[in-house]
């Protein structure tokens, strides 16, 4: 049992770890060409993953803090934030934690 404990988080950190290098080329693709919404739809979607697998695993920092980026993501989305620099630097900042 516990093997298979391990496993899981092992498998949790690996996938989350695929992710963010993901996450940051599609900030840095939107930060050049906003109107994306592919790419938009595919940030949107592995933050909500992250969020959601860490607090499965009881990471609940990071659940936080992509539940804060999923927010945001869906102020944009919803037209109640707009793409900026700062909306970009925070998205950035966000990844990078």
């Amino acid at each position: 049992m516990a093997q298979e404990s391990n496993d899981f988080f092992t498998g949790y950190v690996e996938e989350v770890q695929g992710y963010i290098p993901i996450i940051r080329q599609g900030i840095k693709e939107l930060r050049s060409f906003p109107d994306t919404w592919e790419t938009f739809e595919e940030i949107y979607r592995l933050v909500h993953i992250i969020r959601g697998a860490s607090s499965m695993v009881g990471i609940d920092g990071l659940s936080q803090i992509a539940g804060c980026m999923e927010t945001a993501l869906e102020k944009i989305q919803e037209g109640e934030l707009a793409f900026s620099a700062e909306a970009f630097a925070a998205l950035e900042s966000t990844a990078d934690r």
